[in-house]
This record gives C-alpha cells, structure tokens and sequence, in this order.
C-alpha cells in the first residue's frame, strides 16, 4: 500500500472518530463542558460504575463524562486493587527503563487518577494482557485525544505523559492501524503549545492575551515534572525518528538543556540520573541520524565527511559522556545497552570504506563487534519477563543490535576474519534464544501463538522472528562457497542502518509501530 493511501486512511478515521463525537452531542446524549471551567476526568470503563467506586473519599474525582466521550459498552475496568498493582509494576519495572516521569511511591492509583486522569488511563492501558480488553481502551484513549486535542484544543502535562507512555509501550498491546508518527507529532505539538522546549516568557504577548481565555496557558514556573517531560519526549522522538526515517525528533534548545543540567543537578530520585544518561547518549546517536553524510544529500556530495576522522570525533564524545556517568548509575542495565546501543552505531559506519586504512577499519569493526557480543549478553541474561517492559526504545536498540550483528556476520573482506565472528556467536543459535524469549513473555502474559498470533505482539515477534532465522540460514549457508559481500558503496546509509527493508522480521515489527 503507497504512503499516500496510509495517510488517506489515517485522515478517514479521524474524521470518522470527529464525526461520531459530534453526532453524540447533537443528538443530545453528551453534554459539551467548559474546558476553561470543567476539569478533565476520565470516565470508567464499565457502564454499571462510578468513577467515586475508584477514589479514595478524601480525593473525589469530578463528575461527568471527559469531553464528551461515552461511558457505556467498556468490557473492562480496573478493581481498586488492580489498578494498585497496575501502578505498582509500572513504578518497578517499567518507567525505571524510559524514566520520563516520577511517581512517588506513597501516591496511590487513585490519588494518580484524581491528578492525572489521562496518565492513569494509559497506565491501566498498558498493563492489560487481554487483547480485547486493550483495543478498547486504546480506542477511548484516542477518542479522549481527538476531542481534547483536536476538537476542544486543550493540551495539558497529563495529555504530555500519558501520550508518551501510550506511545512508548503501545506495541505490546495494539493490532490497530499503525499511527506512531502521528501520535509522536502530537506529542511534539503539546511540548510546543506549553513551551515546554524555551524558556519561560518574561511577558505574555498581546496576540496571545487576544485569545479568548488567554489561550492555552503558558507555565511562568518551570517544575521538574515538566522538565522530564520535555526532555522524554526528545528521547522517544529521536529513537522514533532514527528508525521510520519520516518524521524529525523534537529540536534541541537551550532552555531543554537548561532543563537537562537542572535535573541532574537537583537528582531527586535516582531514575534522574538514569533519565539524563539516555538524553546524553540520545544526542550522539541523534547526531549520527542527522548528519548529511548519514542522510546523503546528492545535490551536495561534497558534504560527507571523512569516516575515520568523524568516528574519532563521535568516540570522543561517547567516551565525554561515559566519564561523567554518576557511580549510582554506572552499572545500570538500561545505561549499559544504550551505551553500547551507541558504540555499535558509531564503529559500524567502518562498514562503508571512506579514505580510511584498511588496520583502522578493521579496528573499527571489531570495536562495534565486541559491543554487539556485550549488548547480546545483557539482553540473553535476562528472563522471558525481562522483555515484558520494554519501551519502544529499547526493542528498537535490541532490533538494529542483531541486524549489525548479521552484517558483520556477512561481511567480507580479506582482512575481516569471519570465521572468528561465528565462531564467537553463533547468529542463528543468538536468534533461537530469543525466540524463547519472546514465547517465554508471551507465556507470562497469557498469549498462546495457537489462539490468534496477530492480535498477540510477542507471539507475532516470535513467528516473524523465526520467519528472519530462516532468511538467515540459507544466506549464511550459501557464504560457506560463495562469499559475496553484502555491502556496496552505492548502498546509501540508511538503507543499511535505519530502514532495514530486506529483513522482514524488523520491518515487520516496527511496522506494529510506524505511522
């Protein structure tokens, strides 16, 4: 299907979403509240309850529908001590890997859900098993979207928050059409509209005080909730951008880093720390992505830098940014993999031969070879529930890891020894072990690759998974007379490192993603 048939679909239900909101309130069975007076809630889920059955007496929640959006026909909704232990697990185990906001251990599911309905809508989200049970709820959320954003142009933190936990673990739970890009641009816009991305305005403009109400309040107090936030969404926007090639990451200003020195300065929790490393790292790899010779220009050929000298400026700052890596966090699983995510990103351009000695090539090629073996023993220490929490960042991470480690598998070169390579990992038994896994998560989750394996991701990945081995197998079998070299000097980076075309298992599941 052509990028332009995509886009008109993705138009198509949005309309139809607006049509049917607007049908809702003429027909007079939803009343349209004041925004600039009437406070966001989410509805429950369950037709036959109230949202008072899920806060405490001390926090009420306040009444009525959430801009309009029906309560009736939700199959499920979170008990009290479900929607605890939903909350519970994302604290542990998964804002610790994408730690772009802080909540504090004593704030309860329902103290949560009075301050940020939205960001507890998607917390619950993401923490269904059941198929069926999601896909309704990740309709709500895009039905809130659609009239809180695009009908009633209200854009709040919570909106921010809950969107990039909606986008940065949605893959697991999603069969829908693919809307990443489209939701990453939402992201973006609130960031705009907050400004969260400059800093704080020493006076309000006269156009904008023009607006009825003011227009969308702008923050005079930049908190540290905010600061997470902006900087979260840089994070998530540039893994999204480096990989489906089609939109561009949040810019980085100075006020973002402003916000960056802030909160490591101020480190009031230890996923601070963790928080700041991954936007350090991020720019790095952000740089690669953007660079002319990564994204060749063929007006401006001339624009490529030498690779040897440009490797050398690139490990030099990855080496900066790991001096400086606080002790608390030096040895943290999710610093380690993207540093290593990095080192692999910066010593695989030595693929491609620029005016570079064939010793410093080699040399290169080794560097992100040993980074790919570290990366993999990280990933294959972990138990199948290591891949339950997953962000989107570091499925994408452990997803171009193994690509690299195939192409070094492949490549050929006198001076290159592959046998050493295979000999060191062994790519298809690599693949077979996660391929466990996967069915190990999917296991833990209640998916059965019998039952309906599209609507299941981990059991999806793990039969387009075993779809790659496969490819693999007979490409590798072929080399052991024939070694042709897979790599040519036409090839255009991107084609090599970020698109990923001819490997149908990636393709494939970053399309679960990709707008």
């Amino acid at each position: 299907m052509s990028r332009t048939r995509k886009l008109e679909e993705k138009v198509n239900d949005l309309m139809s979403m607006l049509e049917s909101s607007t049908t809702l309130v003429r027909s007079g069975n939803v009343s349209i509240p004041d925004i600039n007076t009437t406070p966001m809630a989410i509805p429950p889920l369950n037709p036959g309850s109230t949202s008072q059955d899920y806060t405490s007496p001390s926090i009420p929640t306040p009444p009525g529908s959430c801009y309009g959006v029906s309560t009736a026909a939700s199959a499920w909704d979170p008990t009290p001590l479900e929607a605890e232990q939903f909350l519970n697990v994302f604290r542990s185990s998964r804002s610790p890997l994408f730690p772009f906001v802080h909540i504090p251990n004593e704030k309860t599911a329902a103290e949560l859900r009075a301050e940020s309905p939205f960001l507890w809508l998607c917390i619950m989200y993401i923490s269904m098993s059941r198929y069926d049970q999601s896909i309704e709820a990740s309709y709500k959320i895009r039905q809130l979207l659609c009239q809180t954003m695009i009908m009633y142009f209200d854009k709040k933190l919570d909106i921010l928050q809950g969107l990039l936990v909606y986008i940065g673990w949605t893959n697991q739970n999603t069969k829908e059409k693919p809307t990443l890009a489209v939701l990453t641009q939402l992201a973006v816009s609130v960031v705009f509209d907050l400004g969260l991305n400059r800093h704080i305005p020493t006076e309000i403009s006269a156009m904008h005080t023009c607006i009825k109400g003011g227009g969308i309040p702008i923050s005079l107090v930049r908190t540290m909730e905010e600061r997470r936030a902006v900087l979260g969404c840089y994070l998530l926007t540039s893994v999204i951008s480096g990989y489906l090639q089609r939109t561009d990451a949040l810019r980085w200003t100075d006020h973002m880093e402003q916000s960056l020195q802030m909160i490591e300065a101020k480190r009031e929790c230890e996923a601070d720390l963790i928080l700041v490393q991954q936007v350090k790292l991020q720019h790095i790899v952000e740089k690669i992505n953007q660079d002319h010779w990564y994204n060749p220009n063929p007006d401006k050929p001339g624009q490529r830098p030498v690779i040897p000298i440009y490797i050398k400026a690139l490990e030099s700052s990855h080496n900066e940014v790991k001096r400086q890596t606080p002790l608390e966090v030096a040895q943290n699983q999710t610093i380690l993999l993207h540093s290593l995510h990095v080192e692999i990103k910066i010593h695989e351009l030595a693929l491609f031969k620029d005016n570079e000695s064939d010793f410093r090539r080699m040399e290169n090629l080794l560097i992100c070879f040993r980074a790919v073996r570290s990366f993999l023993d990280i990933i294959l220490s972990m138990t199948g529930q290591g891949f339950l929490y997953f962000p989107f960042t570091m499925f994408s991470q452990t997803g171009h890891c193994l690509i690299a480690l195939f192409k070094l598998t492949m490549f050929d070169d006198p001076m290159w020894d592959r046998e050493y390579v295979r000999n060191t990992i062994d790519a298809l038994a690599t693949l077979d072990r996660v391929i466990e896994m996967l069915r190990q998560t999917a296991a833990l989750v209640g998916e059965y690759e019998d039952d309906n394996p599209e609507t299941n991701f981990f059991s999806k990945a793990c039969r387009l998974m075993m779809q790659m081995r496969a490819g693999w197998a007979i490409k590798l079998e072929a080399t052991s007379t024939v070694l042709p070299n897979p790599l040519h000097a036409e090839e255009t980076i991107p084609d090599l490192f970020a698109d990923f075309t001819n490997d149908k298992w990636l393709t494939d599941m970053l399309a679960t993603w990709n707008g």
